[in-house]
């Protein structure tokens, strides 16, 4: 059995912890130019069709304040030798460190395939504080006279300020796995008021070579959620969540 307590994390263990803590603007719900265009492999299986001059924005928000990583996840499908579209990115108004290029993802003898590979690459990094930011991208040029598909942007914590940071553990109640129950089992742990930001969590199960366990951290919830799938009906065993909270 676990019970909350009050404990100071190290920073470099903060940073695993919140992991978790950045956000995906899927560019489909992103305000601005461009074409949305249903694609099988795009993570919300939609893009942005954008060219040259386009300008699109959008929110996120992270739980943990530190340096992130912005990146963009793309397609391309273009000729080899051809200029690629720059995007320069600005966030809070202040502009990234670099500009980035979509790569080419065409795939040989298949044209118009490439448009559905999709490449990530990185804008650097900037400090964030807790809350939430607007993100602004603008297509620059050269251009390759086929425009580019936006599929996402995404914010990643790479580092975190040197002190400790003061965190809450929060432990969810034991919940049995019966033989009789759902093959799918769920338990989660919630932050409390006065640590109410969440910046990690996990799970822990008793038999785990008998389960397939997953975890999720909703957007914006203070829920950390484990799901185990047993491999049989007949096995039975215990589960709990914990979640990792800081103060705002």
């Amino acid at each position: 059995m676990m019970n909350n307590r009050v404990w100071t994390m190290p920073a470099a263990l903060l940073l695993v912890a919140a992991a978790t803590a950045g956000q995906t603007i899927e560019s489909e719900v992103m305000v601005g130019s461009g074409t949305i265009v249903p694609r099988a492999a795009a993570s919300g299986l939609q893009t942005r069709r954008v060219s040259p001059g386009a300008v699109v924005s959008g929110t996120f928000s992270v739980q943990a304040a530190g340096s992130y990583e912005i990146t963009m996840t793309c397609s391309n499908d273009s000729y080899a030798g051809l200029p690629l579209e720059q995007l320069s990115v600005t966030v809070d108004g202040v502009p990234m460190r670099q500009t980035a290029a979509c790569p080419n993802t065409a795939v040989a003898g298949q044209p118009g395939a490439g448009w559905n590979v999709f490449r990530t690459v990185s804008f650097g990094t900037t400090n964030l504080g807790v809350g939430s930011h607007t993100l602004v991208a603008r297509v620059l040029d050269p251009t390759d006279g086929y425009q580019l598909e936006l599929d996402k942007f995404a914010t990643s914590l790479v580092s975190v300020p040197a002190a400790g940071v003061s965190v809450e553990v929060v432990a969810g109640l034991v919940q049995n796995f019966p033989a009789s129950s759902s093959t799918v089992f769920t338990a989660a742990a919630s932050c409390t008021a006065a640590y109410p930001v969440r910046v990690g969590g996990g799970c822990v199960v008793n038999n785990a070579q008998r389960f397939r366990l997953s975890t999720s951290a909703p957007s914006g919830g203070a829920d950390w959620v484990c799901h185990w799938s047993r491999e049989s009906t007949s096995y039975i065993g215990q589960g709990q969540a914990f979640a990792i909270c800081a103060k705002k």
